[in-house]
């Protein structure tokens, strides 16, 4: 959990706390990375054997493989939702200087929803799950999540808690407003009443 704190500190409000840090399966890069195995390392060395003249031109080819497989691994890790005590915080980043966020609180979560769908991802328990926010008909989604069933759990834990709580500041801010207004109202009323409890003086 610290890692998230020291990679998307920044994307917090201050004092937000986070309770669970949720990414897509490894499972959806498996044709990215096979294809990085095929281009960047088995066809290199096949050239490399036909051809050993080639070697170190092929040796920087596969040196570009892995720094791709590095920045595939850098989108996938960025591609991220933030489940904290105040809302769920998502967190996307298509490319080494671009970032875009997205934040529904609690409050406005009017139901959640997970998808899955195939034989793969039903074995390997990934899939989308989608967040509906209240009123606009808008949807927060992320494709291919581990473990939607986990996911839609936590949301619906820390929803209940968020509202239960913050209920429960709403019922006292109330009782407190309320016991002022009472003090403030005994109080003229018992000033109120004092000047007219004084003795009436006779005329001599």
């Amino acid at each position: 959990m610290k890692l998230a704190y020291y990679f998307f500190g920044e994307y917090l409000e201050k004092g937000e706390k986070v309770h669970a840090v949720i990414h897509r399966h490894l499972a959806v890069m498996s044709p990215i990375f096979i294809k990085i195995l095929i281009i960047g390392f088995l066809f290199p060395i096949g050239i490399v054997y036909f051809f050993p003249m080639l070697f170190w031109l092929m040796v920087s080819w596969m040196i570009l493989a892995v720094l791709r497989i590095f920045y595939d691994l850098y989108d996938w890790y960025y591609y991220v939702w933030l489940i904290t005590d105040r809302g769920i915080l998502d967190i996307r980043s298509p490319g080494l200087f671009e970032v875009s966020t997205a934040r529904v609180e609690y409050h406005m979560i009017e139901g959640v929803s997970y998808t899955i769908a195939g034989f793969w991802r039903t074995v390997l328990g990934f899939g989308d799950i989608t967040i509906q926010k209240v009123g606009s008909g808008s949807v927060m989604t992320m494709h291919g999540g581990d473990n939607p069933k986990r996911i839609e759990r936590f949301v619906l834990k820390y929803q209940e808690e968020y509202m239960e709580h913050h209920n429960y500041n709403s019922h006292d801010t109330l009782k407190s407003l309320l016991s002022g207004m009472l003090y403030e109202h005994m109080k003229k009323a018992g000033h109120d009443d004092s000047s007219h409890s004084e003795p009436i003086k006779k005329k001599k």
